[in-house]
């Protein structure tokens, strides 16, 4: 039965979010145990940081011109219900659409115009295109997930079994492998739209530390800066994103930009 109280807080969410609730309308079956949006107002009224953390995934939807919504909004909806949360890793593929939204967000705020996403091909493509300062700007997103070991403990622990926690003060050499992979892949998929290398050309890359708290982001983020000064990405300017930043720090990369939002 719904309630006075729960329909005027429902209300009050619904105006805070309005992107966010579109993308919970297109929930084709929400009682599916796998859907998202679960008592979706009961977290955001029980729990600060899910409502902290809505208001800014809406804040990074905002950004999104109507048309290139429209197409996120279409690529996200297909993921609303999991296909992956049996293997740990919840709603991984949602996510990772909504990191393109981020990718977007920040051509906006180096001032680029005409921000759009490019129309998926059976080619290689990426993700998108925009124009500063009179020049082409094509930028690839891609997303560093955690690790299989991390999701299967994870999945462990949500069918009640009992870990003993122990987080690496540092990023493996499994790690560091992935991480030239992506990128690799990011810049095949910038080739394919600008084989010349004419263009500007950016790789925006939203990484998920096993560390989910971020006790030992800094050092990571060390380690992955060593990486690509000795092993650098010639082809494309980085820039990287951390998953979730509990406690706003700051980052520095000397060979990236590195945002803490």
């Amino acid at each position: 039965m719904t309630t006075t109280s729960t329909a005027t807080a429902a209300s009050s969410f619904r105006e805070m979010l309005p992107r966010v609730y579109e993308l919970k309308a297109m929930v084709s079956d929400p009682s599916h145990p796998d859907a998202y949006f679960q008592d979706f107002e009961d977290g955001l009224e029980k729990y600060k940081t899910k409502l902290q953390a809505f208001v800014k995934l809406e804040r990074q939807l905002a950004v999104l011109a109507d048309d290139a919504w429209s197409d996120l909004k279409e690529r996200a909806a297909i993921h609303l219900i999991s296909q992956t949360r049996g293997q740990g890793r919840g709603w991984q593929p949602l996510f990772d659409v909504f990191s393109e939204a981020r990718g977007f967000g920040y051509l906006v705020s180096i001032g680029c115009t005409g921000v759009h996403f490019i129309k998926r091909t059976k080619g290689k493509t990426p993700d998108l295109g925009a124009m500063l300062n009179d020049r082409a700007l094509l930028c690839e997103v891609k997303t560093l997930n955690i690790s299989k070991d991390e999701a299967e403990k994870r999945h462990r622990i949500s069918n009640g079994e009992v870990i003993a926690g122990k987080t690496s003060l540092h990023v493996d050499d499994g790690f560091l492998a992935k991480l030239t992979a992506t990128l690799a892949h990011a810049v095949e998929q910038l080739d394919g739209r600008d084989p010349e290398r004419e263009a500007r050309r950016i790789i925006f890359t939203v990484v998920h530390f096993d560390d989910w708290v971020g006790d030992y982001q800094p050092e990571y983020f060390a380690q992955m800066d060593a990486h690509l000064l000795r092993n650098p990405v010639e082809s494309a300017e980085l820039v990287f994103c951390a998953g979730s930043n509990l406690f706003e720090r700051t980052f520095t990369m000397r060979s990236a930009t590195i945002l803490s939002d």
